[in-house]
């Protein structure tokens, strides 16, 4: 397992050197989205991923017509790794609780990644897979 890095709570930078944090800064997109803006919507077919900078959102999941909050996105965490690993429609929506300053990974970027630079590729990929298997075990036996 690589070392963690000078950002640890960071769930996309925790593997990542400092130079390797500002390579992948300079080449992600940044997006503002304001207070009660939807980040992106349940079934929307986009493949995403995002990582909140500054502000906090809402994941919520539509079902039987009601709207059921199902997790809190806080600076340092990701969301949108389903959608950026296998293209599948959006599993719930998010929302912006305050002004959200986000970073933006496209999957065209990502994959391009593996090609440029492996090592930076395989990091963010471990990065990625361990926030799936944390969520997934949160929502099977709660919070640890």
């Amino acid at each position: 397992m690589p070392a963690r890095g000078p950002e640890p709570n960071h769930e996309l930078f925790r593997y990542l050197a400092a130079p390797e944090i500002l390579t992948l800064r300079s080449n992600l997109r940044k997006l503002e989205v304001p207070a009660g803006d939807i980040i992106v919507g349940q079934g929307e077919m986009t493949t995403t991923l995002f990582v909140i900078e500054e502000g906090e959102a809402s994941v919520v999941i539509k079902a039987d017509e009601r709207i059921i909050a199902v997790n809190q996105v806080s600076p340092g965490q990701i969301f949108g790794e389903v959608a950026l690993i296998d293209g599948s429609p959006r599993t719930a929506s998010v929302e912006a609780k305050t002004a959200v300053r986000l970073l933006v990974m496209e999957k065209a970027d990502f994959l391009a990644m593996s090609d440029h630079d492996p090592v930076l590729f395989s990091k963010i990929s471990l990065a990625v897979l361990e926030s799936l298997c944390r969520k997934f075990r949160e929502n099977l036996f709660g919070p640890r």
